[in-house]
């Protein structure tokens, strides 16, 4: 990884300079960098907030942070410099080695400020080699966890400094609001802050605060209240930790885009991702406050009355919004002795009011109703599609081995991420449909323009399968064989013995969907000697409706059970 060689160097460099100037001098230098660090980290938030914002949104956070460390810095010293202008003689083997072991601890604390700040610059995900945290497949933050230690410095000076500077806050340095507390997790907060552009290369880090406002709070503490959709019952309930006692609480937020502010994003639609808006609340007798990921959110409805409510269950999971101002409520589980304190928007905190307890009929019209849009405009029912739990489980495997192993079924021609034409450009995309071609690219886009299906004859329907490869399952055979050496001829089978072949692929590989409309009709067809741990892939069939569907075959020495019947409803294209 080059920045971790870049960090090593860097440290081996300042401890051999401050082995030469010796432990005095390298005394003196590190206790204006701890300084020179806290007063960076106080003045950062109001500094950015209050002013730099508002001229260099895309630049305020790094330069908030950086700019004063480095200006305090540099006063300090001089100031030190006037005061204590004699140095302190100690005998030679002592300035060597202290002090080239305290240069060590300024090299630390000054690569880890400097990382932290970076870490804020609109950048791309991976940092000279260096990607912290991802966003996993149900749309949370978690690290990196490769096998390329892309997540790992050698030596992590970041985290250090991070857990350096909140041990000061909470003692040495202590505030009514210390670092600690009101930043939790700051190296998350840092590690993840450019994640923006894993979903959307338009989409912003930041935003502006006389721009968003927090509207109301709703906190429920009891029973979900009567007359909640079901759907929107069980997710809470699958999702709230304790579900007994456990609180729901929704955030009403609003989001403005006077001409030039960075709320909006590059292309003038809001792309808000859920991890960009995290509740910040103390949890019993504690006062370091914790994050919490909404679960879903609500906005007003386009195509029914009310509003409508969004699950957050994959990466593809973003609130977005086209015309302003936009209204979007945000919802959370929380434990039931968790008090909400704040909430982050792109990287602001914004004090939470007090929250309305118990209000049925608020909350019922903050929550609304789960959201399914069919070719028409139309439709509210409660949809599996939205919900990759309740997609359709493929059965048990019949016969030998297989080198691909289909794991649920949904009756759907929607890619896993939207596509822009500009971004693949060996696509044919109309009508936003995919017709043809093949291409990859690491767009995530969702503007009007981007396309969201595989195309799908009115006469059809789209069926899509999650494949992985069996080299990559429990299967003692998979483990042993590569992906895709076994070659055998792959469909789709009804009741009555008809075939259906592939008519398109999509692999989900990291930052990167490679899309391919092209006949599949074995499993050479299929990029399986691609496939590395934490892909994704997904096959798509054209089938009549009322088809049933009975197995999955690979060749004629295995198939697995199928158990589904295309139903009349036109493919959803989203």
């Amino acid at each position: 990884m080059i920045l971790s060689g870049i960090v090593l160097l860097f440290c081996l460099g300042m401890a051999v300079l401050w082995a030469t100037y010796g432990l005095f001098s390298a005394l003196i230098h590190l206790l204006c960098v701890i300084a020179a660090g806290a007063v960076a980290f106080a003045v950062w938030e109001p500094l950015t907030a209050g002013l730099l914002i508002n001229f260099i949104p895309d630049f305020a956070w790094a330069v908030g942070l950086l700019v004063p460390f480095a200006a305090a810095l540099a006063i300090f010293r001089v100031a030190t410099d006037k005061l204590v202008p004699a140095n302190m003689n100690f005998p030679g083997l002592v300035n060597q080695v202290l002090g080239g072991a305290v240069g060590a601890v300024i090299a630390v604390l000054t690569a880890g400020i400097t990382l932290i700040g970076v870490a804020y610059l609109p950048l791309p995900l991976s940092l000279l080699g260096y990607q912290p945290y991802q966003i996993t497949p149900q749309g949370t933050v978690a690290e990196v966890t490769d096998g390329d230690n892309l997540g790992k410095l050698w030596l992590p000076v970041d985290r250090w400094t991070v857990s350096f500077y909140d041990y000061l806050s909470l003692r040495g340095f202590a505030s009514a609001r210390p670092l600690a507390q009101v930043h939790p997790d700051l190296f998350q907060e840092a590690g993840s802050f450019r994640l923006v552009k894993f979903y959307d290369e338009h989409a912003t880090q930041v935003a502006q605060p006389d721009n968003v406002k927090v509207t109301e709070v709703q906190v429920f503490t009891e029973d979900l209240p009567e007359g909640l959709d079901g759907a929107v019952t069980d997710w809470l309930s699958g999702q709230a930790p304790n579900r007994a006692g456990a609180q729901v609480v929704t955030v009403g937020t609003t989001w403005e885009n006077p001409k030039g502010n960075a709320t909006y994003d590059s292309d003038s639609i809001l792309r808000v991702p859920p991890y960009q808006v995290q509740l910040l609340a103390t949890v019993g007798d504690d006062p370091t406050l914790q994050r919490y990921m909404p679960v879903g959110w609500s906005k007003p409805s386009d195509v029914n009355v009310g509003r409508d409510l969004w699950f957050v269950n994959t990466n593809q999971s973003m609130a977005s919004n086209i015309a302003p101002p936009a209204d979007i409520a945000w919802v959370y589980a929380i434990p039931d002795n968790a008090e909400p304190k704040f909430i982050t928007i792109r990287g602001l905190r914004f004090e939470l009011p007090d929250p309305e307890a118990n209000n049925a009929e608020q909350f019922l019209a903050a929550v609304g109703a789960p959201f399914v849009q069919d070719d028409d405009g139309g439709g509210n029912e409660p949809a599996p599609i939205r919900n990759p739990a309740a997609a359709e489980r493929i059965g048990d495997k019949i016969g030998g081995y297989t080198s691909l192993e289909p794991t649920e079924l949904e009756q759907t021609a929607a890619l896993p991420r939207s596509v822009s034409p500009n971004d693949a450009t060996g696509l044919d995309i109309e009508d936003g449909v995919v017709r043809s071609g093949k291409d990859t690219t690491s767009t995530r886009g969702r503007s009007t323009v981007s396309a969201r299906a595989i195309d799908t004859p009115e006469s059809l329907r789209s069926i899509r399968l999650n494949i992985r490869p069996s080299s990559l399952s429990d299967s003692p055979v998979g483990t042993a064989v590569a992906g895709g050496t076994t070659e055998a001829d792959i469909w789709l089978e009804s009741d009555n013995g008809k075939q259906f072949f592939g008519v398109a692929y999509v692999l989900l590989s990291g930052q990167e969907q490679t899309i391919s409309v092209e006949s599949i009709r074995r499993s050479t067809d299929v990029p399986l000697n691609q496939f590395k741990d934490g892909d994704t892939l997904y096959l798509f069939y054209r089938v009549p409706p009322r088809v049933k569907l009975t197995k999955f075959h690979f060749g004629d020495a295995a198939h697995f059970v199928v158990d589904y019947t295309v139903t009349d409803e036109a493919s959803i294209r989203r």
